[in-house]
């Protein structure tokens, strides 16, 4: 039991104080049993405050610390650095949240705030007193990180770990690397060439020995955690030979019976079952489309490099950290939204993106030239009924710059803007300022009452109430409608029933904190990176894919690993195995062994996150969490439930 405890009460600059009277917290608390010290300070962050606290510590031989304050996400770190400096181990520090906790949530009534800040600090007292010296549990890893994806943000990810002397393992599932970078033409802001950028990245990958990638690889399979995942990856088999003689790959291309929809240009071409490479995309090879081809063999019987029969392969790769920069998907219209997939004339901004990219002349779509084009902003963002609530950021920029990229191509085009107000962040307004004075028109509509497209009378109308124009009427029949569609995370990954990584409620991969750990996911090892996280622009993915790379590269630098203590804890007397743990735990972190002539359970102390959820489903009281034992807890509701 600590007999000597130091409590420090924030006024936190006025967001607690003005709610809460933190002298009268500070005297209710100064008295009770195990305290030797209780101060008040207006920033308990403070430089000067840490150091009177280490100061305090050494002085009054504190031997438990509690700082009554902010959210313990934002500085549970920095206090248990400040004991830890100061001798103590850090997990003889407690945190009492009363700003989020109490004077926020009660700002209406400074009586009962104060009350209840009494209560908090209370039973934080109580924790501490029972609070044990722990030690971090160490493992050992693997030096190497896995990137899954190998767009812009993998291979920039995977390029960082290699030179700070990291083994890299980059993923690809399909059988060119680039992403969706690759298809597009000019960048906005910086006027490079997609296909250009991707170029240099692979050349540099292909260099690189510290770097193995996989393309047309498929992440079947993991096991482990961090330090040590295992990961089972299906390797597509080579069916055509490296050293295929071009003319005979050109002969089985045009004998191939089967012609699919080209999805690197969207649709608005075809391609055979077999393929080269599109421009942009690498390794320069030609490849097969297994999901296409109905295996007749004509291209065999015309190309003796061409073996249809292989079977995939299947590799195992130990991996300390796993980036995750799997990409984006750009939304897909539902039928008949906004008049897509019943206008002959309506098309999504990527496919427009290729469509400027493929003209020559001419901008020509289904047969007929266009002039006078109508973007449609916020198609599957910012929904007012929906799943796609968010905004996805990039879209007013990319637009307005590929309507830029046409009417500079084709002179005369005319672009007509039907927005819900730009946002275009950053130095990417210059590009709206140029549109606006080469001409293009810009319309606003209020969020309860969108564009309308009528597609009536053999004719395609937008019509908007413009609000810019105090609420005028304004009907377009435009030759082509371009749908400004949203980014949406990828649903054919099953990142979460490998590895768990929990999604927001965008859907996209979820971080612990977006502004103190934005890359880091509650599943140790592994964090995130580029637009599989929210959407992005390239320079702000690359930015990502740095710090994700930063941060995996800190797990496997030592070739050990620290991991938190807080996690479940068996009886072995008291378990009788009865499975029910093992259920309910998400992390699969409790297996069954047989020990001294029973079945018990077992925790995986690196898997291990001490969420609890195992505790309460125990029949038989078997499991505790280290730092919430039944008894701080219980002395904690005592407290709590004190007059």
């Amino acid at each position: 039991m600590k007999n000597k405890i130091g409590v420090y009460i924030c006024h936190c600059g006025g967001n607690i104080s003005d709610y809460v009277d933190v002298e009268k917290v500070r005297q209710a608390v100064e008295h009770d049993e195990g305290v030797a010290l209780a101060k008040t300070t207006m920033f308990a962050c403070s430089d000067a405050n840490q150091k009177q606290m280490e100061q305090d510590i050494h002085e009054q031989g504190l031997d438990g610390v509690i700082v009554a304050s902010c959210s313990p996400k934002l500085h549970l770190v920095t206090f248990r650095s400040v004991t830890q400096r100061a001798g103590l181990n850090k997990f003889e520090y407690v945190h009492a949240n009363i700003r989020e906790q109490d004077s926020w949530a009660h700002s209406d009534n400074k009586q009962g705030a104060t009350e209840k800040a009494i209560h908090l600090v209370k039973a934080a007292i109580a924790k501490v007193r029972n609070a044990k010296a722990l030690e971090p549990i160490k493992v050992d890893s693997s030096k190497s990180v896995a990137v899954i994806g190998a767009g812009v943000a993998g291979m920039k990810a995977a390029l960082s770990l290699a030179r700070m002397g990291t083994k890299v393992f980059l993923i690809e599932q399909d059988h060119f690397v680039g992403g969706r970078t690759a298809q597009w033409d000019e960048l906005f802001t910086s006027g490079e060439k997609g296909p250009e950028l991707v170029k240099a990245l692979y050349d540099q990958i292909r260099e690189h020995p510290s770097i193995t990638l996989y393309t047309g690889a498929r992440l079947w399979e993991s096991s482990g955690s961090i330090g040590n995942f295992t990961l089972t990856i299906e390797l597509a088999p080579a069916f055509i030979d490296e050293n295929a003689d071009n003319n005979e790959i050109k002969k089985a291309i045009e004998v191939c019976p089967v012609s699919v929809p080209d999805p690197f240009n969207f649709g608005l071409t075809s391609r055979k079952a077999i393929y080269f490479n599109h421009p942009g995309q690498f390794p320069e090879k030609v490849a097969i489309d297994k999901q296409a081809c109905n295996c007749c063999g004509k291209c065999a019987e015309v190309c003796s490099a061409i073996h249809l029969k292989k079977e995939p392969q299947m590799i195992k790769l130990q991996a300390g950290a796993v980036v995750f920069a799997n990409g984006f998907d750009p939304y897909t219209p539902i039928a008949g939204e906004y008049g897509f997939g019943i206008a002959g004339n309506v098309i999504t901004l990527p496919a427009f993106k290729r469509l400027v990219s493929l003209s020559e002349k001419e901008l020509i779509y289904n047969g007929k030239p266009v002039r006078k084009i109508a973007y449609i902003y916020c198609v599957g963002s910012r929904q007012p009924e929906g799943e796609n609530k968010y905004c996805s950021r990039y879209c007013c920029t990319a637009a307005i710059h590929a309507a830029s990229t046409a009417r500079e191509k084709f002179p005369g085009i005319l672009n007509f803007h039907f927005t819900r107000g730009v946002r275009t962040y950053g130095k990417q307004e210059i590009i709206y300022a140029e549109a606006l004075r080469n001409g293009d028109v810009f319309l606003q509509s209020a969020d309860d009452e969108l564009p309308q497209v009528d597609t009536s009378n053999g004719k395609t109308i937008v019509r908007i109430n413009d609000i810019l124009t105090e609420q005028k009427t304004i009907e377009l029949e435009p030759d082509l409608i371009v749908l400004v569609t949203s980014m949406v995370m990828r649903d054919h990954l099953h990142t979460e029933t490998l590895f768990k990584i929990p999604r927001g409620r965008d859907n996209f991969l979820k971080e612990i904190h977006p502004k103190l750990r934005p890359v880091e996911t509650v599943i140790d090892g592994i964090t995130i990176a580029g637009t599989c996280q929210g959407p992005m622009n390239i320079t702000e993915s690359v930015n990502s894919a740095l710090s994700a790379a930063t941060k995996a590269f800190s797990y496997v630098r030592k070739g050990e690993i620290e991991i938190e203590p807080v996690i479940a804890e068996i009886n072995k007397d008291q378990c009788t195995w009865c499975n029910k743990c093992a259920e309910v735990c998400p992390f699969d972190a409790i297996r069954k062994v047989d020990a001294e002539g029973k079945s018990i359970a077992v925790i995986n102390n690196s898997v291990c996150k001490g969420c609890g959820m195992c505790l309460p489903v125990c029949p038989t009281d078997a499991i505790e969490l280290v730092t919430y034992s039944n008894k701080e807890i219980e002395d904690m509701i005592d407290m709590l439930a004190a007059d």
